[in-house]
This record gives C-alpha cells, sequence and structure tokens, in this order.
C-alpha cells in the first residue's frame, strides 16, 4: 500500500508499504510492526524520539528498509531498537535491515541514544554510511557502502553474526 508521507504525532504504529518520507519531531514514539518499508524520501528522527520494531512481535521478526531514494538520518538523542528478520519473512528479506540500491548515493546516519541498537546488514552500495554518537550503541550489524565513517566517543561494538545478518541465497547456473 502507498501511504503517502508520514509526519508521526505522538505513539503510532504502522505498517510496512510504500512511503514517500517519514518524519518524527519531539517526543514520538512510532512502532514499526514488522514487514518491508519502501521510501522515496527521508526517513528521519531529530532528537528525544524512540523508533523500534514492535515490541510484541516474536524477536525473530523484523523490519527491512529500503531506501529507494532520500537518507536515513537517526540521530540525536533517539531510541533506535531496529532488527531485520531473523527467518525467511517476505517480503522483508532475512538479516537485511537497510538497503539503498545503487542509484540512491543517500547517506545513512545510524546514531541514538544509551539504549539503541541495531541489528541487521546495512547496505548501500552507492552511498555513505554514518555509524557512531556519544553514547554506547550496539551493532550487530555489517555495513557495505561506498563509505563508511565511523565518529564520536562512544564505544562502538560491531558484531558480524551471520545468523542475523543477509547473506545471499546461493544461485546454481547451468551453462551449456
Amino acid at each position: 500500500p502507498d501511504y503517502g508521507g508520514l509526519e508521526v504525532s505522538g505513539t503510532q504504529t504502522i505498517n510496512g508499504g510504500r512511503y514517500d518520507y517519514i518524519n518524527l519531531n519531539g517526543d514520538d514514539h512510532l512502532i514499526l510492526n514488522p514487514g518491508l518499508y519502501c521510501l522515496y524520501g527521508n526517513f528521519q528522527t531529530n532528537g528525544n524520539q524512540t523508533l523500534e520494531v514492535n515490541p510484541g512481535a516474536p524477536m525473530n521478526q523484523g523490519v527491512t528498509i529500503y531506501m529507494a531514494a532520500g537518507d536515513i538520518l537517526l540521530n540525536g538523542n533517539s531510541n533506535v531498537r531496529l532488527r531485520a528478520p531473523a527467518i525467511y519473512q517476505p517480503p522483508a528479506i532475512k538479516g537485511l535491515l537497510i538497503y539503498m540500491p545503487p542509484s540512491n548515493p543517500g547517506i545513512i546516519t545510524l546514531t541514538g541514544a544509551e539504549d539503541s541498537w541495531f541489528r541487521g546488514t546495512v547496505y548501500a552500495p552507492a552511498g555513505a554510511i554514518n555509524v557512531g554518537g556519544s553514547v554506547d550503541i550496539l551493532y550487530s550489524s555489517e555495513f557495505g557502502g561506498n563509505t563508511v565513517y565511523v565518529n564520536g566517543s562512544a564505544t562502538i561494538s560491531i558484531t558480524d553474526d551471520a545468523m542475523v545478518n543477509y547473506t545471499r541465497p546461493p544461485m546454481i547456473e547451468l551453462n551449456r
């Protein structure tokens, strides 16, 4: 479904689909039900917000965020708790948290407050990925981008766990 642009107000729970943009401001709380989120503009938090996968969903379910255009800026003092699916969960992609196709040379900025964590692969072959901040954040992720920057004063723990990251399925090709 095409939901247009979303200016979050208060606490909202949303489903996967197409969004022109998603903006959180003030003390907003956005809950993402497991699924695939396709964005054609920016996805951003600006300070004291909470962004999380539905805490009532099983831990092996999660979200894939496909950034067709625009940037993803999860920064400020926001509590961000995002995970990719750890199981086959179409249309979301197992192990893939954020994907920017080669046609999008955007920026992915992942910082957050003390309770923030990210689980799953972040892949932006033509884009830049910025991780860091001033508080300790857990990344159970692998990062692939044109450039990847790690910055800030925080202790950053990046754990490449094959069980939660994206792995391209094997393919068999027949040649004559």
